[in-house]
């Protein structure tokens, strides 16, 4: 049977919620059926969505308890007859379960983080309320992120789904050639080639990264970084820039800002990094494992959920240097042992996080919310 889905977010991009609604709109219009985008007017996202050739309308989004957003989403529902309604992030999610609700038809919403559902105050308490009741389903990315919520919502963490994110994941064969050999006892030829991926963030972590750095120079161990993200505005870029300075690591620290397509750069690095403090998920390390890049995470939440430690990646505490330092230095120590990893890590990324995975998952839960056999 075919639907009519409206696919609502309330940001523009870029970032893993974003990647995430793109890639799953795209997937449901190719299964045949009828989808339409409302998106927040973004850098990236309204454009990329014209670029798959999907439907995108912008919404009108003015701030807290906007009356004309909740209209526009309900002209929206009635022009493209909508059969069920699916709504990304929090205060987007509030406005779009209350027009489905007004306007009679299912809501399933996605919480990916922990952004601003924490939100202290009446207005906070209201909208976590017109949820609850508003939303037919509540998905969360993370069975950390449901446990979270759960006590965030102040309700039982069997009121949430959870479905991970998905990536497209490349053939069965390791995409990868083996890790280059070298030894732990001389200084490499050539420095390790270290990535991150993550908009600037407090939650990123990245200032335990820099000191990782200056710790694995401090060892003679020559490494480079490159760290892909789009800058903050709260003055945060700038300081991790003067603590580059005064780590003495700006010269093997760079930062590229957002990048559109970073496949390219994670596949020919030897070492992905997530040094966040809290993750809802980590789109980034499924898609790592999936072009047969070894991850280092850090025991953030989602991490945990995705990686086995010493099986299909490198786990470690979160908010310490030497330990995510300790893990580079784990994963490129010995390249047979992370061959092997590596592998794994692939198998249980199109076995477990594949986006046909995810897809299938939100499919199936459309058509119960629509049938009412939840």
């Amino acid at each position: 049977m075919t639907l009519r889905i409206l696919q609502l977010i309330e940001t523009g991009g870029p970032g893993g919620a974003e990647t995430v609604f793109a890639s799953l709109s795209e997937a449901l219009a190719n299964r045949g059926h009828a989808v339409h985008c409302m998106t927040g007017r973004g850098s990236w996202l309204p454009d990329e969505l014209a670029r798959r050739q999907l439907d995108v309308e912008l919404l009108n989004f003015r701030g807290a308890f906007d009356t004309k957003l909740f209209a526009q989403i309900g002209r929206a529902i009635d022009r493209h007859e909508i059969d069920v309604l699916h709504a990304h992030l929090f205060d987007g999610a509030v406005y779009a379960a209350a027009a489905a609700r007004a306007k009679g038809i299912p809501c399933v919403v996605t919480l990916h983080g922990q952004v601003d559902v924490r939100a202290a105050g009446w207005k906070g308490a209201l909208k976590r309320q017109v949820l609850m009741q508003c939303a037919t389903r509540i998905v969360t990315v993370s069975a950390a992120l449901r446990g979270d919520l759960a006590a965030a919502f102040g309700t039982g963490a069997s009121r949430f789904d959870v479905i991970h994110n998905g990536v497209a994941v490349v053939g069965a064969d390791n995409p990868r050639t083996p890790l280059r050999d070298r030894s732990m006892n001389e200084t490499p030829d050539a420095p390790w080639r270290l990535l991150a991926v993550g908009n600037i963030r407090e939650p990123k972590g990245y200032p335990y990264l820099l000191e990782a750095m200056a710790i694995l120079g401090q060892r003679g161990l020559s490494a480079r970084l490159d760290i892909v993200g789009e800058p903050d505005r709260e003055g945060l870029f700038e300081a991790l820039q003067a603590q580059a300075d005064a780590l003495g690591v700006s010269g093997v620290v760079r930062f590229l800002g957002f990048v559109d397509q970073p496949a390219a750069l994670i596949a020919a690095s030897d070492v992905l990094v997530l040094a966040s403090t809290k993750e809802g998920f980590s789109l980034v390390t499924i898609e790592a494992m999936a072009l047969g890049t070894p991850v280092v995470a850090t025991r953030s939440g989602g991490p945990e959920e995705i990686l086995v430690d010493g099986e299909t990646g490198f786990l470690v505490p979160a908010g310490r240097a030497e330990a995510l330092a300790d893990g580079i230095v784990r994963a490129m120590s010995v390249p047979a042992h992370t061959s092997k990893i590596v592998a794994q890590a692939h198998d249980d990324a199109r076995r477990r996080f594949s986006l046909e995975t995810m897809v299938d998952a939100y499919e199936a839960r459309y058509r119960r919310v629509i049938t009412g056999t939840d």
